[in-house]
């Protein structure tokens, strides 16, 4: 197949995939994000991958919970998508619903959390050095005590789906994504 015009990439940006790819340094030492202002940035370029204010963690989140909605429609597995629940201190808006349950596992409506982790930040790199998955593991948990009493209270099965931006996976969405 032939590449089309808009997946050819500039001189200076195949320069910096290059640099990015081979692990040198594409940034001048102590430089501000010019996204979120808060943190200098490392001269590899991580930073960017894990800024929230940049998008690319926003973007990531929505491209994942579109393929898996696709991958339930695709099943003939009834979906919604960005759907909000009403719980006893409030509201919360879940990524996907699954409002018939998952066959074997509950008949439950099930609500899926969709979160992603960059091993690119200073907590990440902790955690992601020990094991493939201890970063995704602790996105599970933060999302399971944050919200899974609220909802469970209110009769919904809730699951966080906590995924690595390198790929590690949590131990308790991976049965139903790999």
């Amino acid at each position: 197949a032939k590449a089309t015009k808009n997946l050819r990439l500039r001189p200076d940006e195949l320069q910096i995939s290059l640099q990015v790819s081979l692990g040198a340094k594409v940034l001048p030492e102590g430089a501000l994000c010019p996204f979120c202002g808060k943190t200098n940035i490392d001269p590899y370029g991580d930073h960017v991958t894990s800024c929230a204010d940049a998008g690319h963690i926003v973007h990531t989140h929505d491209a994942y919970r579109d393929l898996l909605v696709a991958w339930c429609r695709t099943a003939g597995i009834t979906v919604q998508k960005e759907v909000t629940v009403q719980h006893a201190e409030g509201s919360y808006r879940a990524d996907i619903v699954l409002p018939t349950g998952i066959p074997g596992f509950t008949s439950q409506t099930v609500l899926l959390d969709v979160t992603f982790r960059s091993p690119f930040t200073q907590t990440g790199m902790k955690k992601s050095s020990k094991e493939i998955g201890a970063l995704a593991e602790a996105g599970e948990s933060d999302k399971d005590n944050r919200l899974k009493k609220k909802l469970e209270d209110v009769k919904y099965k809730f699951l966080p789906i906590a995924v690595e931006t390198l790929g590690g996976i949590g131990k308790e969405c991976a049965p139903f994504t790999e």
